[in-house]
């Protein structure tokens, strides 16, 4: 793992000659708990603001280093001027710096507004990868796939070779980003999926915090992110998918609600998020279709024709049916 991460940080160095002022390894193989099949996260931070073409050169980097690595790798990178104005949870709270200058003391933890708010979308991107559409999603939310052996939770939504195919490690993602969503609505920080699970039985405590420490258990610490194949495993492996999909709906139920909020309280920007947002997650009830109608007399001219498209989205699940002769 030395060799590779010095390997990394030396192509880094060729490609973007003096632009690198320090790296960060994030995730499991920061804190120690990484199994063979985890990704290794690594933060670049270059010097200044990112020019207009680095994040690109970066991801092709990354992509190309990424396939002919018996690991899922992954480059991120962030301007110093980014990270001193804006913080980073995940460097500041769990970064384990590997080379150049050490900025953990004087990176700030992001405003908790902007946290929250960050935190509260990101769960939508994954919901919808794990069912495999671009499609809006319907709420309550149905199994990706019900008839599946494992409802669809085993099927990734990037199919990789090799050790990089881990056909649950979405499905423990997806939860952990729930949780540190949920955490973040209440005001706190979580930097990694340890202390996400301990904050979480901390300030929550609810019957969902057994679901996330039976995800990295089960999912990640025995079955390595594969398939079990002992009957008794597959069939605690359902039930933890059927779990799952409890928790996706209970954290909808908590996205209406802060999308409605934004609405009503949040900035020009934050409502047309919320708009956008509501026509990719449908919630058939009449208070959203309600706040999207008011949407459409909004001063702002996109926020308009975001609450337009919105409800032209909703609008077939509000319709009453039919009577029939």
């Amino acid at each position: 793992m030395d060799l590779l991460l010095a390997g990394l940080i030396g192509v880094c160095e060729e490609v973007f000659p003096g632009r690198l002022r320090a790296a960060y390894l994030t995730g499991s193989y920061a804190d120690g708990s990484a199994i063979a099949s985890s990704d290794l996260d690594l933060v670049v931070v270059f010097r200044g603001e990112l020019e207009p073409n680095e994040a690109g050169r970066l991801a092709a980097l990354s992509e190309y280093c990424d396939g002919i690595s018996t690991l899922q790798l992954n480059l991120y990178p962030i301007g110093e001027g980014t990270l001193f104005r804006l913080g980073d949870v995940t460097v500041k709270l769990a970064g384990l710096h590997i080379w150049g200058e050490n900025l953990r003391p004087a990176i700030p933890l992001p405003p908790l507004p902007d946290y929250r708010r960050e935190m509260m979308h990101r769960p939508l991107l994954l919901l919808q990868a794990l069912r495999h559409t671009h499609e809006p999603l319907i709420y309550p939310l149905a199994l990706p796939n019900p008839a599946g052996r494992f409802h669809g939770y085993d099927r990734p939504a990037v199919r990789r070779a090799g050790p990089h195919q881990a056909r649950t490690r979405e499905l423990v993602t997806c939860i952990h980003w729930i949780a540190t969503a949920l955490l973040a609505r209440t005001g706190v920080y979580a930097g990694t999926r340890r202390q996400c699970l301990a904050l979480y039985r901390q300030h929550l405590g609810d019957e969902w915090a057994t679901l996330i420490e039976d995800a990295g258990r089960l999912c990640r610490d025995l079955w390595r992110y594969s398939l079990p194949t002992a009957p008794a495993d597959r069939d605690q492996l359902r039930a933890l998918c059927r779990r799952a999909l409890e928790f996706e709906n209970h954290f909808l139920s908590h996205y209406r609600t802060f999308l409605l909020d934004e609405l009503a309280l949040g900035s020009v920007r934050d409502q047309l998020v919320a708009t956008q947002r509501l026509g990719q997650v449908l919630f058939p009830d009449p208070a959203v279709a309600d706040a999207l109608r008011r949407g459409t007399a909004a001063p702002d001219r996109a926020i308009r024709g975001a609450a337009a498209e919105s409800l032209r989205r909703l609008a077939p699940l509000l319709a009453p049916p039919r009577a029939t002769a």
